[in-house]
């Protein structure tokens, strides 16, 4: 019997971590979301272990898993990638622009170009979720987020535009920016202004 790679181990470690959780403020399985960066890194690159990290890219913040275990299971760089663009790390008490403003940094400052196509792909990833919703409910979208400002939300997306714009290259970079012109169009953030 062949072993299985980096990717297919992540794959059954995902799902199983997963099992049973559905994705906030929808009816799908929590999953699904990893799958969707999955497949959307893998339009930029087919390394197995960045691939892997966008599989395993939710289970820090979402499940038990510890940052060791992926270290011990999936090996140092894939821990890495998995622990720059998670919450996991923030202190409890800091507020939703305090956290995502860490995430940005930490995204900002990564050596690893992974980073930016993982962070890349979970952003898309989640605005294409929240375009669909918005499409339906317009600005009721936002009551099941974790945050239901839209101004923050367009500081953040816009914020992270500018972030990833070393790989605007990519259609995934292109969809994202066509996203957030279509969700926040006439959203003016006071914290634009401070950057």
């Amino acid at each position: 019997m062949t072993p299985m790679s980096i990717l297919e181990e992540a794959v059954v470690f995902a799902a199983e971590a997963h099992r049973g959780r559905r994705r906030r403020g929808e009816r799908v399985p929590g999953i699904l979301h990893p799958m969707e960066v999955a497949a959307i890194v893998g339009t930029m690159t087919g390394s197995e272990e960045l691939l892997a990290a966008a599989m395993l890219l939710d289970v820090l913040e979402e499940t038990g898993v510890t940052p060791e275990t992926l270290r011990e299971r999936f090996g140092d760089r894939v821990a890495a990638l998995v622990d720059t663009v998670s919450e996991n790390r923030r202190p409890p008490e800091e507020t939703w622009p305090e956290r995502k403003a860490g995430i940005l940094e930490a995204v900002a400052d990564a050596e690893d170009l992974g980073v930016k196509l993982l962070f890349l792909g979970d952003s898309l990833s989640n605005l294409r979720s929240v375009h669909r919703r918005w499409r339906v409910l317009g600005d009721a979208a936002w009551r099941d987020s974790d945050q239901t400002d839209p101004v923050l939300q367009a500081w953040y997306y816009r914020s992270a535009l500018a972030v990833l714009s070393e790989v605007r290259s990519y259609d995934a970079w292109q969809e994202l920016n066509a996203l957030v012109a279509t969700v926040f169009a006439g959203v003016k953030t006071e914290m634009e202004e401070l950057d």
